[in-house]
């Protein structure tokens, strides 16, 4: 795998330009309606000719010119309805997209029809498809073995990654800490990519039934040391993690 000297990097830092990363920029306005305002979004997922986006106040499906399509379940406790909403993801094999819920995700065609649901545990904590494979990753304190299950469309595990801090005991009644906007999935050049949660230093390829190390990061002194892990020590976390 490749290795990421962090504090070699954070050193050497330099400007970069927009147009190092991009030859041109078009500002698109989403047009929702007027009962939908969309404040905050949280993804973005281009799919063809269309835009699907995850934001404050649900799922939506515009164009790729920012015409509003349907909006993909809505909130609710019925059988089609989330309660919550971690974070949505597309099948590509299959055309579906998925809502991640507390303890259920949920599966609607591209147009936004229910197709059926699927319970979860309820420590999930975000989900993503490599081709037809659900990865869904958990909160990733000592309580968990794996922190991340690859599952076919059987429900059959085909891969899992372990957890280092499973079974370590915490020093006290621990909690967890999360940025914002923080992510565990990446996309780049059609391949699903693993970060996370928490302060995890290792980036996962997952291909398809594949998984392998990508990339590990040095920390060096900016390594969050066991005793400041929020789980070990949520007190502790606070004052000086």
């Amino acid at each position: 795998p490749y290795i990421i000297d962090f504090e070699q990097c954070i050193t050497n830092a330099r400007n970069i330009k927009i147009s190092d990363i991009a030859d041109t920029i078009e500002l698109i306005e989403l047009k929702s309606p007027e009962e939908i305002p969309i404040s905050m979004i949280w993804q973005f997922i281009p799919v063809g000719n269309y835009w699907y986006i995850h934001a404050s106040e649900g799922v939506y499906k515009f164009t790729d010119k920012g015409e509003f399509v349907t909006t993909i379940g809505k909130h609710g406790q019925g059988p089609e309805e989330y309660s919550s909403l971690f974070n949505i993801a597309i099948n590509r094999t299959t055309k579906e997209i998925s809502i991640n819920d507390y303890n259920t995700i949920l599966f609607y065609d591209l147009n936004g029809r229910f197709i059926h649901k699927q319970e979860k545990g309820n420590r999930v904590w975000r989900t993503d498809f490599s081709d037809s494979i659900l990865c869904s990753t958990v909160l990733g304190s000592n309580i968990d073995k794996y922190l991340l299950f690859g599952l076919n469309q059987r429900n059959d595990t085909i891969y899992t990654i372990p957890n280092p801090y499973w079974g370590i005991e915490a020093k006290s009644k621990g909690g967890g800490s999360f940025m914002s906007l923080a992510k565990s999935f990446y996309h780049y050049n059609n391949t699903l990519y693993f970060k996370g949660p928490g302060c995890n230093d290792t980036i996962y390829q997952l291909k398809g039934s594949q998984c392998k190390v990508y990339a590990t990061f040095n920390m060096g002194k900016y390594k969050l040391p066991l005793k400041f892990e929020a789980w070990y020590n949520y007190e502790a976390h606070w004052k000086n993690g």
